[in-house]
């Protein structure tokens, strides 16, 4: 039983070695399993590190859902476009409310899942940023579908890109579309790429009769021309631009036209070379311009015959002038002579009276003439001269006084005190303006009185300076103007007022008072009531030395043309004080005769000349101290004769020209002086005016 029991512990010892050896064995194995499954547990973490960090390195929002759709993974990036927070792996994605607009993304994920198929699709964030959405099946290393992939790729600057591109396309599209200029593109072949709307509604073409065509087929031929042909290879040949390029054609359904071409290459990645040309129909425009050529020819011929018009009647009133101011010198000369005798009957004085005053009437309508016609034809010019004011009103005065005594009209003149010492006028014009409204006044009141107010005003231009102005205004207690007459009364020979006032003129005075004083930078404006009255009144700026003579003039009392009177019978012997050999150069026998008889009541006698030649011949046979020289005269005239006196008579010599004319327009009182003449005065010859000529005349001593 020992033995037996040895050997059942000797067996178990047996056993228990080889079950030693198998535990060593397993240990062994176990350890061998710990080993791999610890390096196996490391690569799996540095698999995870990885994945984690190539994660967190995409710059790319990247979503993995699980097959029930629950959050697995996603990219940091993905965190705020998607709502995500770390903690939400696991989550269903159903209860995430994401930052992108698309409604459904959830049947979209279930699609691909069921189906296996990708889907792409460009979407918007909330705030408008652009991405392409792309969704794939999630695949497991044993090729089993658990969930989905969602990637987004930021293609806002694409996007916008392409879209502005697209705007611009349709934009230029548009312009292309709406130019009413026809346009074409060619490739390289000269084959009809595109041309626009304006091209097919010109040329009555169709896009299919058109594009793939080549140019030299299109229509019937229409555009297979030699030049065009050699143009267009040119073009492409060479890369130069065609501007302006025309050509004349008889095209079939257009007939016969004349077109511009400009033309240049342009180039295209995808078509390579080609051809863009503009064609502009000009055949109304070359039609209209030779339409525009002979008009202008005929404007032109218009113009030269209105220029040779308004000379010929320049030169037609001048000699009108002329010849009705002669025979009228005689009259209102002889007139005033017969009024000085005293034994003359008082019914023959009234006679002479009123034939002076109808040669007066006359000489206004003259006047009146010429000064329209040279403001029509734009030769009135205005020349202002620094005048002494109060010495300028004060003549003004004294020249209408004797009209206001005569119809026993009261003349009240209010000067304010303030009023400058000098300003800067052309005298002649401004007294012509006042003269003419003042007579107006007297013609037009009966009783009453006229009132000549000169009062200084401030004034604000359109700048903001404030200007100094002399006001004028002239009142009466007249008839007045009726209201739908105040439009008209400045318009040449419109005339107001009964029928026997308005005979005494020509219509023409208010016509040339405003052009007047339009010229002066002013405006005339009235104001009546009819029954009551009238006042006209304007502003000038007299204070402005610009375009000024500066040496002061004082006006010595004159006469007028309204108030020639004769003074002759109060006339001293002015050949006492002023002793005078004086030749009279004169073609009309009367107005020598009257120049003779005025000269005799001064204590002169005379001598007579009647043209040019007799002038010089006179002259080389006596000295003479004056020459009344009449400019129009037979043989010679009187420009003539002083420039031959200036070339032969030394200054000293030299008799002291008088000219005696009845053109007294500006410019030729200027060319007289120019000339070498020393003094002027018109006819009719005021008395007054020769006897202070006369009166001017260097003495001499011998």
């Amino acid at each position: 039983e020992i033995l037996s029991s040895n050997e059942e512990l000797q067996s178990a010892n047996e056993e228990l070695e080889t079950a030693k050896e198998e535990i060593h064995a397993t240990n062994e194995e176990l350890s061998t399993i710990n080993d791999e499954l610890r390096s196996r547990n490391g690569q799996l973490q540095q698999v995870n590190n990885d994945i984690q960090n190539l994660l967190s390195s995409m710059n790319m929002p990247i979503l993995m859902l699980s097959g029930d759709l629950r959050i697995r993974r996603f990219t940091p990036i993905a965190e705020e476009i998607f709502n995500l927070i770390p903690s939400d792996i696991g989550r269903p994605f159903s209860d995430i409310h994401s930052n992108i607009n698309i409604s459904n993304l959830r049947d979209l994920i279930t699609t691909v899942i069921n189906t296996l198929i990708p889907h792409e699709q460009d979407i918007q964030d909330n705030s408008e940023h652009w991405y392409s959405l792309r969704i794939r099946p999630y695949r497991t290393i044993e090729n089993q579908i658990d969930g989905v992939v969602i990637s987004l790729i930021d293609i806002d600057l694409i996007k916008k890109n392409a879209m502005q591109l697209e705007s611009s396309r349709n934009y230029s599209k548009a312009i292309v579309e709406t130019l009413r200029q026809p346009l074409l593109v060619l490739d390289s072949e000269l084959k009809v790429v595109t041309a626009n709307l304006a091209f097919y509604q010109v040329f009555q073409m169709l896009p299919t009769q058109t594009e793939n065509q080549s140019i030299f087929e299109l229509g019937q031929g229409d555009w297979n021309i030699p030049k065009l042909r050699s143009l267009l290879n040119d073009i492409l040949s060479d890369d130069i631009s065609v501007q302006d390029y025309e050509i004349t054609q008889n095209f079939a359904h257009l007939g016969t036209r004349s077109i511009l071409l400009n033309a240049c290459e342009i180039y295209q990645a995808n078509v390579g070379k080609m051809v863009l040309i503009a064609i502009e129909d000009i055949t109304e425009r070359k039609l209209q311009k030779q339409q525009l050529i002979t008009q202008n020819q005929a404007l032109s011929e218009a113009i030269i015959a209105s220029k040779a018009a308004n000379r010929v009647k320049s030169k037609f009133l001048g000699n009108i002038s002329h010849e009705l101011r002669t025979p009228l010198n005689a009259i209102m000369g002889f007139s005033q002579i017969l009024q000085s005798m005293p034994s003359l009957e008082a019914g023959a004085q009234q006679y002479l009276e009123i034939i002076y005053q109808s040669g007066e009437h006359l000489l206004y309508l003259i006047q009146d003439l010429l000064d329209i016609s040279r403001i029509e034809a734009e030769k009135m010019a205005i020349e202002p001269n620094l005048l002494a004011l109060t010495n300028f009103l004060q003549i003004t005065v004294d020249m209408i006084r004797i009209k206001t005594a005569e119809k026993n009209l009261t003349l009240t003149t209010q000067f304010a005190a303030d009023l400058p010492a000098n300003i800067y006028a052309d005298e002649k014009r401004l007294r012509q303006v006042l003269l003419n409204l003042l007579a107006n006044a007297i013609k037009f009141t009966d009783m009453g009185e006229i009132t000549f107010a000169v009062s200084k005003i401030q004034s604000v231009d359109p700048a903001g300076s404030t200007n100094e102005l002399i006001k004028f205004a002239i009142a009466d207690t007249g008839v007045g103007i009726d209201r739908t007459e105040l439009e008209k009364i400045f318009l040449p020979f419109e005339q107001f007022g009964a029928e026997k006032v308005k005979s005494q003129g020509t219509g023409l005075g208010l016509a040339i008072s405003q052009s007047l004083v339009k010229k002066m930078g002013g405006t005339i404006s009235v104001s009546s009531e009819l029954g009551a009255g009238s006042t006209f009144r304007f502003e000038l700026d007299l204070m402005d030395r610009k375009a000024a003579n500066t040496e002061t003039v004082f006006s010595p009392p004159q006469s007028d043309r309204l108030l020639v009177q004769s003074s002759i019978s109060n006339q001293l012997m002015l050949s006492e004080a002023l002793p005078l050999s004086i030749l009279i150069a004169e073609d009309f026998e009367f107005n020598q005769v009257m120049m003779q008889k005025f000269l005799q009541t001064l204590g002169y006698e005379p001598d007579m000349a009647s043209n040019g030649i007799e002038v010089l011949a006179k002259l080389r046979d006596k000295h003479y101290d004056v020459i009344l020289l009449d400019i129009q005269m037979p043989e010679m005239d009187g420009m003539e004769v002083t420039k031959i006196i200036l070339e032969e008579w030394d200054e000293e010599s030299r008799p002291y020209i008088i000219a005696v004319t009845a053109n007294m327009t500006d410019e030729a009182q200027a060319s007289y002086l120019a000339a070498g003449m020393k003094a002027y005065i018109g006819k009719p010859i005021d008395f007054n005016q020769l006897e202070q000529a006369l009166s001017q005349v260097p003495s001499r001593t011998s």
